[in-house]
């Protein structure tokens, strides 16, 4: 080959792999967010749902093709609170080279430097959008539904957060309990007071 055209190929040689990731981390949570094990049969079918999410963003050429980083998936199940699905939170994201760390990781609170690239999903959480306070976005309906639910959803998970207390703390379990079986009642206290001035006054939905 001549020289040339040697030192023109490793020219784009080097162009190339300077635009190119430098690899990819798949972090899952362990747990999910009420401490059952990922693993457990319960939450399978959106832990695959989290895979093959995560699986589609591996597929895509042009974040391979991002300069000079390191990208990581994370992502947490989360826990059977009081919605009528678990939610999930995802986050892919890019570490920049001051990061860095071993062949393929990056050092502890890299994710307090802010990425130049982020794609975050929520998954059975329509609060994140529905609820938001950008007029364009938010869905009163959802709101108005969710206040009127919460209450009696929210008693509805007393006896399981008991159970797990008992395992846990079975010492202050009836303590614990009590605690939050006293902020409940201020909860629906406060809510049925600010149903009961939504009544007498309807402009207050107007004008928040």
């Amino acid at each position: 080959m001549p020289k040339a055209l040697l030192v023109f190929a490793l020219a784009l040689s080097a162009t190339r792999a300077a635009a190119q990731i430098d690899c990819w981390m798949d972090a899952e949570h362990p747990q999910t967010a009420d401490s059952l094990p990922v693993t457990h049969a319960r939450v399978a079918p959106l832990r695959r749902a989290l895979h093959e999410l995560n699986a589609v963003l591996h597929r895509q050429p042009e974040l391979h093709a991002l300069p000079r980083t390191r990208l990581r998936s994370s992502w947490q199940i989360g826990g059977q609170w009081n919605e009528p699905a678990r939610a999930a939170s995802f986050l892919l994201r890019d570490h920049r080279e001051s990061t860095w760390t071993g062949t393929c990781d990056v050092v502890k609170g890299a994710d307090r430097l802010g990425p130049h690239a982020a794609i975050v999903v929520s998954v059975n959480a329509p609060q994140s959008f529905f609820e938001s306070t950008a007029p364009e976005l938010k869905d009163d309906q959802l709101q108005a539904w969710r206040e009127a639910a919460e209450p009696a959803a929210e008693e509805a998970t007393l006896p399981r957060i008991a159970d797990g207390l008992r395992k846990v703390d079975p010492a202050q379990a009836d303590k614990l309990m009590a605690e939050i079986r006293e902020q409940h009642a201020r909860a629906r206290a406060h809510a049925e007071a600010t149903a009961a001035r939504r009544r007498n006054n309807p402009t207050l939905d107007d004008s928040p």
